[in-house]
């Protein structure tokens, strides 16, 4: 097979449209990275101080049960924040915190029983010790 100009040049055209997807890909992980590192310490936190708020509500769930509910707004946007600079779109770490995001959402539109608001409490309580983990690995690979 010979190759014509116009052959070099529809592959070249190829190979470059790879190559600006690596790169769009490259930049936006480190763009992902850079925000993770510098909005993580605050996002959780505010992640701990939400859970600390849910554990208190828990003790006295009966007559608490409107205040567990109302801090579960605060609790999911908290989690939307997190969920888009954890990871890469398929990572441990995303999907953990989209589950309880998504747990977390759900349980805003319906009146919990105390078992399901347990059930909340326990998933965030996972998922904040898992990221706190995480942070504190992340530190060690500066």
């Amino acid at each position: 097979m010979s190759w014509t100009l116009s052959d070099v040049g529809s592959a070249a055209s190829i190979v470059s449209l790879g190559l600006t997807a690596l790169v769009y890909v490259t930049v936006r992980e480190i763009r992902r990275g850079v925000l993770y590192k510098a909005r993580a310490p605050e996002l959780l936190q505010n992640l701990r101080d939400q859970k600390s708020a849910l554990s208190t509500y828990l003790t006295t769930y009966q007559a608490s049960t409107r205040d567990f509910q109302r801090q579960l707004a605060p609790t999911e946007s908290t989690l939307r924040a997190l969920e888009s600079k954890v990871g890469w779109l398929f990572s441990e770490q995303r999907r953990a915190v989209r589950k309880v995001r998504l747990l977390v959402s759900r349980s805003r539109g319906a009146v919990l029983d105390e078992n399901a608001a347990e059930e909340v409490y326990d998933q965030l309580t996972y998922l904040a010790e898992h990221l706190a983990q995480d942070w504190r690995d992340r530190e060690w690979n500066v």
